[in-house]
């Protein structure tokens, strides 16, 4: 009995213990009335295969050849590429590829007396060919030819055989493969949230990032709090590197610009084999200036060709991974808002009438306040940035110690949960000075526009609370 066979009797075997007598009616139909269709169904595979008793997997199209090998990984059964090149394989494409040839089934078997030419069928020089060499010894191939004109149908030939298989022509994208199909695409393996330790170079400072109690601190060239999606990203992109190509194996460093790395990424974590050293260069030869090439130093691990867009995220400034926030806190927390200007006061204040509550407008006049606009208040004070920061301590060098302008964000209980203050005009920037942030720094005017608290702007005449079109 085959192994398929003894699959799905044992399939329905398990019915019958799980389900119980119902099941007893369903196997007596399947085994009954479904008998022939099965083993219709079993008749139409082309090969009585199983992809574990696979050990070498060889393609052969016109100028390509490649070759994968079984092997045993660290965490069980792995693949590697031979031929053309030794490098490790893509177990996902490989086992693909296995399970496609496994499930081939023709659609139509055409015998050699009334298949004509090979030719006709582009069987004469295939396209493709697939050698599978089985544990036992044995070795199986398929050659593939070409669809027929509706491109319904796809014309192989087992070798050994004379009749010519009609296969279902949705089955090309499957068997259709390259060496770099087959070759392993990712440079690195490592999950985001296991590294605790960050190194970039490349941009205008070395820069050392180091997790400590779940957050990303930034250690040189300054002490600071880290950007957290800003890091993210850098570590998302890294993990997430594919090839696009892979470089000729005997161009030297000089030809790939990897003898002088445009940037330098390194991640380390507690966790074994968390720890990666990745070198970045742009080509140097006419055919490849357009290009970015990356390779694992530390461990030692191939070189492969990626997209010119990553080197950005890699080659960053200190301020892009500073935390630029100015300021702290959590919106559904914050029940009071207070601003000052020119000597106005304006204070609102959240209630809890209706579904989602709302906000009043307390000062300078009693008035229901537009919910919207207060929402999109504290979401521009959440996402306020600096854009430099000035050195510790200069307040009132800067007009910070006399404020055009303050805005404070209150509690239930009256504590402050955020503050900000803004002083004068500096060239084409503003000095503020946020809750986040030990020292004043400057930002664009337009950043500040979102921020205006006029009572005419706050107020909701209508009464209803969400506010009028467009606010």
């Amino acid at each position: 009995m085959t192994y398929r066979m003894r699959t799905l009797i044992g399939a329905a075997l398990g019915l019958l213990l799980v389900a119980g007598l119902g099941a007893y009616a369903y196997l007596e139909a399947f085994v009954g009335e479904g008998r022939e269709q099965r083993d219709a169904v079993l008749a139409r595979l082309v090969f009585d295969l199983e992809p574990s008793e696979v050990r070498r997997l060889a393609l052969e199209a016109p100028g390509e050849r490649a070759v994968v090998e079984r092997s045993q990984g660290t965490d069980g059964p792995a693949w590697r590429l031979t031929e053309p090149v030794e490098a490790e394989a893509d177990g996902v494409e490989v086992e693909g590829v296995l399970s496609s040839l496994q499930l081939l089934d023709a659609v139509r078997r055409i015998p050699a007396g009334e298949a004509g030419s090979a030719e006709s069928y582009g069987l004469a020089k295939p396209r493709l060919r697939w050698e599978l060499t089985l544990a036992d010894g044995r070795r199986l191939a398929l050659r593939v030819g070409k669809l027929n004109p509706l491109g319904q149908l796809l014309y192989a030939q087992v070798e050994g055989a004379d009749e010519v298989l009609a296969l279902p022509g949705r089955i090309e994208s499957a068997l259709e493969r390259t060496v770099f199909d087959l070759r392993r695409k990712d440079l690195v393996r490592f999950e985001p949230d296991q590294v605790e330790r960050l190194t970039l170079e490349g941009g205008e400072a070395r820069l050392v990032l180091a997790r400590r109690e779940g957050r990303w601190r930034l250690q040189a060239p300054v002490e600071d709090r880290a950007d957290e999606r800003a890091v993210g990203k850098v570590l998302q992109t890294l993990a997430a590197l594919r090839a696009t190509g892979f470089p000729g194996a005997n161009l030297p460093d000089a030809a790939l610009g990897l003898d002088r790395p445009a940037a330098k990424v390194r991640v380390e974590g507690a966790a074994p084999g968390v720890r990666s050293e990745v070198w970045f260069g742009q080509g140097s030869l006419k055919s490849n200036a357009d290009r970015l090439f990356a390779r694992c130093v530390d461990p030692p691990g191939p070189t492969i060709q990626v997209g010119l867009h990553v080197l950005p995220v890699f080659r960053r400034q200190v301020m892009e991974l500073r935390d630029r926030r100015l300021l702290e806190f959590d919106p559904a927390a914050v029940s009071r808002i207070r601003a000052s200007s020119e000597g106005q006061i304006v204070v609102l204040e959240r209630h809890a009438r209706g579904v989602d509550g709302g906000w009043d407008l307390v000062a300078p006049v009693a008035a229901p306040a537009r919910r919207l606009r207060v929402q999109a208040l504290l979401g521009a004070l959440g996402e306020l940035e600096a854009e430099q920061v000035l050195a510790p301590g200069s307040e009132g060098a800067h007009g910070l110690d006399a404020p055009l302008r303050t805005l404070a964000l209150l509690d239930a209980q009256g504590g402050e949960l955020a503050s900000l203050r803004v002083g004068r005009t500096e060239g084409e920037r503003v000095v503020v000075k946020g809750s986040a942030r030990p020292e004043p720094c400057l930002v664009k005017p337009g950043a500040l526009a979102a921020l205006a608290m006029e009572p005419a702007a706050l107020r909701d005449d209508d009464g209803g609370g969400g506010g009028r079109p467009g606010d």
